[in-house]
């Protein structure tokens, strides 16, 4: 029986990034982050003010989703220096 446990960088749902896209998902990752401290910052008006109810409906869902994002930004990271030590080892064998 052969292992099918896929590897990185051969599962088309999971093709391994370069490190210019990991590096453009880093920033827009920290762009976004930026974004929900203006929210946040929103969020200290009065009960009344609707930016200040919107902000604060907002930031909850907002950082849930930006969380989500750096777990899978990390993800990719992994699975592009594992194909690239892959690839390392292949090259010294």
């Amino acid at each position: 029986m052969t292992d099918q446990t896929p590897t990185p960088g051969n599962n088309p749902a999971h093709p391994v990034k370069t490190l210019s896209d990991l590096s453009h998902e880093a920033i827009m990752l920290a762009s976004a982050f930026e974004g929900l401290e203006v929210i946040v910052e929103q969020m200290d008006g009065s009960g009344d003010d609707p930016t200040a109810k919107r902000a604060r409906n907002g930031a909850a869902p907002i950082l849930e989703m930006l969380i989500k994002a750096a777990w899978a930004l990390q993800l990719d990271i992994e699975r592009a220096d594992t194909a690239q030590r892959r690839a390392a080892a292949g090259k010294a064998a």
